[in-house]
């Protein structure tokens, strides 16, 4: 797994598992957040990661979605680290399996339930980053698709392979 520190406080965590898989680690006034837990061999590393970074360990984990490949390290981390874990409303019931995400024929469970509680949109920041509600990350699924911005840093955090700086666009 390839650690690059990305900004003051962000950490960009990135495995290749067929396809690039992204995850991040943001240090916050409270201790580390992690951004999504991609897929369960990257499990260690993340850990890991979290050990040579060095500032505590995981103290929340927020999801941008519910697709497998965001949430397949969840169960390792939270059975070594028990930590909230919080993800947008209207992903829940998909993520939990209890609806097919749109389009779909058949509901798939990638978190069970309760492990993770609706995230706050109230526009307040959590462990330094603020939710941003932005749905269509693939035709007809992830409705509740969140992506995150950093104000100190000027980093929005995202499903892409790559991070954002505020410099790179015009707001």
């Amino acid at each position: 797994m390839k650690v690059q520190r990305v900004s003051e406080h962000i950490y960009s965590l990135r495995a290749w598992m067929i396809v690039p898989i992204h995850v991040w680690l943001v240090q916050g006034k409270e201790g580390l957040t992690l951004v999504d837990a991609g897929v369960s061999p990257m499990t260690k590393g993340i850990m890991r990661a979290v050990e040579h970074i060095g500032h505590g360990p995981i103290q929340r984990v927020l999801l941008t979605h519910g697709h497998i490949d965001h949430v397949g390290a969840l169960s390792g981390i939270l059975a070594k680290n028990p930590v909230p874990v919080s993800i947008h409303e209207s992903e829940l019931a998909y993520a939990e399996g209890r609806l097919p995400y749109p389009g779909r024929n058949k509901a798939q469970q990638t978190l069970k339930p309760g492990v993770a509680t609706a995230l706050a949109m109230s526009g307040a920041e959590i462990g330094g980053l603020v939710p941003h509600h932005t749905p269509g990350h693939s035709p007809g699924h992830s409705t509740g698709h969140v992506v995150y911005y950093h104000p100190a840093d000027g980093v929005l955090l995202s499903v892409m392979t790559r991070y954002i700086r505020k410099s790179e666009y015009n707001t």
